[in-house]
């Protein structure tokens, strides 16, 4: 077979593979169709049961209804009899008011007759008290006439009593029985409303049946043009094993030729590698090379002005050594002339000295010769001779030394200035030697560049310690800011989450040692991280999580309980999540509720629904929750966090399934 023709014939079985694929599809969907309309008939057969029920629930109502207008028509009945019971009491009480009135007219008569018969036995102790008829007035009868008065109004007041009652049972029969109205309305407009709904549903019945028996007749039709597409997909099922065996030939022989191709590929892709490698090594130098180019480029232009300094400094230098040489040289001329002038003058002097002396022997020789008479005069002069001979060689002797010292101090000025010129000579020849060498040639330019080495050295040193200061200021800012923003996050948490009253809030509160560049650093329990320091080798950061109430801070460590410490730890985490977490939104709760009490639970849930709620409008935000306490799966489904979850459970297999549940369902 042709390679070129490989290609075609593996376009052509996949042209027809997406043809099969095609008819598979459709039918799929007539498969669905079916499903579909048997789930109707389904729901049909739900819905028949369920109008039977309601049906006999009507009919059950309609005997509700009966019964109570029969209870209604009895209590018309006690209604009337309630009312002829008030006419009574109002004419039981006419008559009670009329009987009291007569009583009480007679009572006065016999009163006034009394106190006349009283009056008149006091009056007169020797009659006797007559009544109106001419009699004698007996106190037993009168006693007895009291006695039948009080006992009368007595069966008054027992009557009124019984009337007063029977009037207030009737008043309680007529609220009761209004009740009752008030209760067979309702349950008339609730009948009304049932009959309503019943009839609508039984109108979507008839509706519902219309379609079956619709899709009914439509299906015969559709089982036919169905047994056809499975005919049809049995064929294309051969078709396509065939295909599919023509297909795997041809594949098998492309094998090769793709095998090939996968190995140049491979090697491409290894080259394409290797480009992009040695690409991003090139962008990476480049940059390198663009920022080294700057910082040469700053490096230079501070060199620059490092070589004018220099130079300047040189010239100074120079003319200051000039300076110093000229004031050296004149300096020793000046000492040498001083040197002679203070050998001149001693030599004048000792000259003068001598001259004085010649003197003195040229007069005591001139006394000698002109002599004097007599003995004494020659002894005298005598005399003076011999010591003017002592004082003469004396003064010799003296003037030979001094004359002595001279030449002395002549030859050491001679010799002095020999070594002065053979010094010069010497240094004449050194500047000759310098001047030659290849050595010393270029001595003045590596000073220069190793002065200024030394001095951009020294101002890199400088410009390190001092962004290295900035910086540590910058991050010991950034690090209080921060830190007051957990802190902030966490109190708002805390608040909204833990229904206790024993702990106002929580933080965390951050130690700073200087500790030397050997030390180990701690852990975040007594958490820390560290910083390099200027001079005091690393900076240390001791965190704590404290409580707080009534304003007195307590270390949570050893003081808390199992579910505050969850809590905190949870409220820590989102807390950080909420302070550097900006732009990466997706938050994992791994079993958020182990050791939380029920209040707990449903604390976190309200706070993890404002969170959602919060975070809602965030493009980024995704809340990704794993858990076993179905009650706070329930808790959240109540918050409307979301419509649907997935639950993972395990096979008699051993095969995890994972299934997507309704969480408003669940």
């Amino acid at each position: 077979m042709h390679p070129q023709a490989l290609p075609q014939q593996v376009r052509d079985a996949e042209t027809r593979q997406r043809e099969i694929q095609k008819q598979l599809d459709a039918l799929q969907e007539e498969r669905l169709l079916m499903a579909t309309l048997a789930k109707q008939k389904e729901e049909i057969a739900q819905k028949t049961t369920f109008l039977q029920t309601l049906r006999q629930n009507l009919h059950h109502l309609k005997g509700q209804v009966q019964a109570a207008a029969r209870r209604a028509e009895e209590a018309e009945r006690r209604e009337e009899k309630i009312k002829k019971l008030v006419d009574a009491s109002e004419s039981l009480r006419e008559v009670k008011t009329v009987g009291r009135q007569k009583a009480r007219g007679e009572l006065e008569t016999k009163e006034a007759q009394l106190r006349e018969a009283v009056a008149a036995a006091a009056g007169d102790a020797g009659f006797e008290a007559m009544d109106e008829t001419g009699s004698p007035l007996d106190l037993q009868s009168i006693t007895k006439e009291f006695e039948a008065c009080d006992e009368e109004q007595s069966k008054l007041y027992t009557l009124r009593d019984a009337t007063q009652a029977r009037l207030n049972e009737a008043v309680r029969q007529r609220f009761v029985q209004q009740q009752r109205k008030e209760e067979l309305r309702r349950r008339r407009e609730d009948l009304r409303r049932e009959e309503e709904e019943l009839e609508s549903l039984e109108h979507q019945i008839s509706k519902t049946v219309d379609a079956m028996q619709a899709k009914e007749r439509e299906l015969p039709a559709q089982r036919r043009e169905l047994a056809s597409l499975e005919r049809r997909l049995q064929e294309k099922n051969e078709q396509l094993r065939r295909e599919e065996q023509r297909r795997g030939d041809t594949l098998r022989a492309v094998d090769a030729s793709v095998e090939e191709l996968s190995e140049q590929q491979r090697r491409l892709g290894e080259a394409t590698h290797a480009v992009r490698q040695a690409e991003a090594a090139l962008r990476e130098i480049r940059e390198k090379k663009s920022t080294l180019a700057a910082e040469l480029g700053r490096l230079q232009a501070k060199r620059e002005e490092v070589n004018a300094d220099i130079s300047r400094m040189k010239k100074a230098n120079e003319e200051q050594q000039k300076a110093c040489a000229r004031g050296q040289r004149f300096l020793t001329i000046v000492k040498n002339k001083v040197a002679l002038l203070h050998r001149e003058n001693e030599l004048e002097q000792e000259k003068k000295k001598i001259d004085a002396l010649a003197q003195q022997l040229r007069d005591g020789r001139r006394r000698r010769l002109t002599g004097a008479s007599g003995r004494d005069g020659e002894d005298e002069e005598r005399e003076e001779g011999t010591e003017d001979g002592e004082e003469g060689g004396g003064l010799e002797r003296e003037l030979r030394e001094l004359r002595r010292k001279c030449e002395a101090e002549k030859e050491k000025k001679a010799r002095l200035e020999g070594s002065l010129v053979t010094r010069r000579e010497r240094v004449k020849e050194i500047e000759k030697e310098l001047a030659g060498s290849a050595v010393y040639n270029d001595v003045e330019e590596k000073y220069r560049s190793a002065l200024v080495d030394a001095e951009i050295e020294a101002m890199a040193a400088k410009d390190l310690d001092r962004y290295h200061r900035a910086l540590d200021k910058a991050l010991m800012k950034y690090h209080s800011m921060k830190m007051q923003e957990i802190n902030a996050t966490m109190k708002e948490l805390w608040q909204t989450m833990y229904t206790g009253h024993d702990i106002d809030f929580i933080a965390i509160r951050s130690d700073t040692e200087e500790q030397t560049a050997g030390a180990p650093a701690s852990l975040f329990g007594n958490a820390s991280s560290s910083a390099s320091a200027p001079a005091a080798g690393q900076r240390s950061y001791n965190y704590r999580v404290v409580m707080v109430k009534g304003g007195v801070e307590l270390d949570m460590r050893g003081r808390c309980s199992a579910g505050q410490k969850i809590l905190a730890s949870l409220i820590i985490r989102l807390a950080l999540a909420e302070t550097f977490c900006v732009h990466c939104g997706v938050l994992a709760l791994d079993e958020p509720t182990t050791n939380l009490d029920r209040f707990n639970c449903e604390s976190l849930a309200k706070a993890l629904a404002a969170l959602v709620e919060a975070r809602r409008t965030s493009a980024s935000f995704q809340l990704i929750l794993i858990t076993h306490d179905e009650q706070f799966v329930m808790k959240l489904a109540r918050h409307g966090l979301c419509d649907k979850f997935y639950k993972i459970t395990k096979a008699l297999s051993g095969d995890s399934r994972i299934t997507c549940c309704d969480i408003q369902g669940f």
